[in-house]
């Protein structure tokens, strides 16, 4: 008898945020970087959003004696860091304005995590069988982390291309 292999992606995706005050003769921009603690190349960012991917997956001897992956599990985490303002403002549709379009951005990397997530669980179930189960622990780990590099540069890509979102709306003059 045949057993059908099954994969299964969970996922969590936190909100964090920190308080930003603006003073009546500051510019939003200003005050987002005087509040943001979210820095990268000696830039100021004022969102950010990192994923993290856990997977186990399980072996079985099929009736040939071949040992196959039969069962995977990927665990998405994201967290996505982003402001809120801490008192309302004469700023406040720009502020909301910016927020819609910065959390656009911020959700774009974390649907780059759920491809790669994705991808890792279904990579596991197309692995060929193997003679020894224990032969096919390494293989597996092995083009994880291979898929895992690949979506981390796609992410840094994705920044490279809106210019951190810029081109998505997320951008204020000072």
């Amino acid at each position: 008898m045949s057993q059908t292999a099954t994969a299964e992606v969970i996922e969590n995706l936190e909100y964090q945020y920190y308080e930003v005050n603006v003073a009546a003769n500051q510019s939003l921009r200003s005050a987002l970087n005087q509040a943001s603690t979210i820095r990268q190349d000696g830039k100021t960012h004022h969102g950010y959003t990192k994923w993290y991917i856990h997977w186990r997956f399980h072996w079985n001897n099929n009736p040939s004696g071949q040992c196959r992956i039969v069962s995977s599990k990927t665990s998405l985490q994201g967290t996505i860091l982003l402001p809120r303002l801490a008192s309302p403002l004469a700023q406040r549709k720009q502020f909301d304005r910016y927020m819609i379009a910065l959390r656009e951005h911020e959700l774009g990397h974390y649907k780059i995590g759920q491809e790669a997530a994705k991808a890792i669980d279904e990579q596991f179930l197309s692995l060929p069988s193997s003679s020894h189960c224990k032969a096919l622990e390494k293989p597996a780990n092995d083009s994880a982390y291979q898929i895992l590099e690949k979506y981390k540069h796609a992410d840094k890509e994705y920044d490279a291309k809106t210019i951190h979102g810029k081109t998505q709306g997320a951008w204020l003059e000072d």
